[in-house]
């Protein structure tokens, strides 16, 4: 008689919701082409109602580091700075037509590319020489008629843009 290895010891787990099968994990539906099968498979998921957390406690513990510059100075430079991107009532100069006038997507999401470095020129300038442009981490693409690639993920979704990290 082959001996048997002794029974595994169970551990309580403490949650504070209960563990449960998720729908978009175990219904076929979602996982194919089907958007709106996969809609519904999140909403069974969901329940009856969104679960809501106190606000400092997703900045505390959910959201993404806070930037280490100050945004309103930024937002002054870009409206104010010598050559402002920004209007005072917060429209792009570099839109000459609002992008559901355009033509094409290439002519809607151009400017966002010039967007994109007059942002990051700003954020140098009112840092007080605490970053430099060697401080960047993302640098913004666009390829709007090429599909994003990755070297995490493999999707043949067509994308307006991209944007890679360094």
């Amino acid at each position: 008689m082959a001996s048997q290895p002794p029974p595994r010891q169970q551990i309580a787990l403490s949650h504070e919701s209960p563990v449960r099968v998720k729908s978009v994990h175990s219904n076929p539906s979602y996982q194919n082409d089907l958007l709106e099968d996969a809609r519904l498979a999140v909403l069974e998921d969901l329940g009856p109602c969104i679960p809501e957390i106190p606000f400092q406690t997703f900045m505390d513990h959910l959201a993404p580091p806070q930037p280490d510059f100050d945004i309103d100075a930024t937002m002054e430079w870009l409206k104010s700075g010598p050559a402002p991107v920004l209007t005072t009532s917060d429209r792009w100069t570099k839109f000459e037509k609002a992008p559901k006038d355009q033509e094409s997507e290439d002519g809607a999401f151009g400017p966002i590319s010039e967007i994109f470095k007059k942002i990051v020129e700003a954020i140098i300038a009112t840092s007080q020489a605490k970053l430099t442009e060697h401080d960047r981490s993302i640098d913004y693409l666009q390829n709007p008629n090429r599909a994003p690639t990755s070297t995490e993920r493999h999707n043949a979704m067509q994308a307006g843009l991209m944007v890679t990290c360094c």
